[in-house]
């Protein structure tokens, strides 16, 4: 099967689907496909974008139908008459910094059964080919902090391990991934990537960047470790990765909705579980000391 075959063959492309963040490549057409569009920013921001753009050149940029403002809750964006059967993100959870919060909210939208389709960087193949993958406890702490923009870490980490990466690109001569990575061509320097994280910090500046690295390997660890906590409610499918004759750099994971997680995270903050949950660590840590 071809790519777009393999992210939908689990859809239900007969009902009314959602697409985030399209930009100028939707894998979904509207004129073939009832689905709607919704990105982070509005039509008049993405056509400016785009156009500084030189990928976009030649191809029409779809109108977004609704904006899913950034700390905002999806489903607080979009009409409350909407409820999906289907929805597709690729190439874009690894920029969002809350992973937990933010798949559950698309969820949140989504009828019972119904397949969420990620595409996904494989660190092994981009520009992510240097940075550590991102373990559970990232993964929960953010949920938990619900930041709503890239932390200074993820900026910190994005800028200072990433390569320019040309592959593909028209008379550049691929990087050869088995070098060390002092030796592959960097966008930014230590200091500038220092520089970044402070800027966006101080001023409240929203940096794009790879919040989370993934391979398909940690993503199945991490997640089902994240659907063990009672943190998500889905059932996550065998990943589909690059093959020898694919030029994939991307691997393809599928969720299934099977209801509200267990937990969220007004009820973990309750001052009743987590006062209780505080004495049960309090008397742990104090036998750990008297026997340490």
């Amino acid at each position: 099967m071809d790519r777009f075959q393999v992210l939908t063959a689990p859809l239900k492309l007969s009902g009314t689907g959602l697409e985030i963040a399209p930009y100028f490549y939707p894998l979904l057409d509207r004129a073939k496909h009832d689905v709607r569009y919704v990105d982070c920013i509005d039509n008049d921001t993405i056509a400016k974008k785009a156009a500084e753009n030189p990928g976009s050149i030649g191809r029409e940029i779809p109108r977004i139908d609704w904006v899913w403002t950034p700390g905002k809750p999806l489903r607080s964006c979009v009409p409350a008459n909407f409820v999906f059967d289907y929805c597709v993100a690729t190439h874009v959870m690894e920029h969002v910094a809350d992973t937990v919060g933010w798949l559950n909210q698309i969820l949140d939208v989504m009828r019972d059964g119904a397949v969420l389709a990620l595409a996904l960087p494989d660190r092994r193949y981009t520009m992510d080919h240097y940075r550590r993958e991102t373990t559970l406890g990232e993964v929960v702490g953010n949920w938990i902090n619900a930041p709503s923009r890239p932390t200074s870490a993820q900026i910190v980490d994005f800028l200072s391990q990433s390569f320019y990466d040309t592959r593909g690109q028209a008379g550049a001569q691929a990087f050869d991934l088995s070098q060390p990575f002092a030796a592959a061509p960097r966008h930014y320097s230590d200091s500038q990537a220092l520089d970044f994280a402070a800027t966006s910090h101080r001023d409240g500046i929203y940096l794009d960047v790879h919040c989370t690295v993934w391979t398909p390997a940690s993503f199945v660890d991490v997640m089902s470790r994240v659907v063990g906590m009672g943190l998500m409610n889905v059932q996550i499918s065998t990943p589909v990765e690059r093959n020898p004759q694919s030029a994939w750099d991307e691997f393809i994971v599928h969720l299934t909705k099977l209801g509200k997680p267990r937990i969220s995270r007004d009820t973990l903050m309750n001052p009743t579980p987590l006062g209780t949950a505080a004495r049960k660590f309090r008397n742990v840590t104090s036998r750990l000391l008297r026997t340490g």
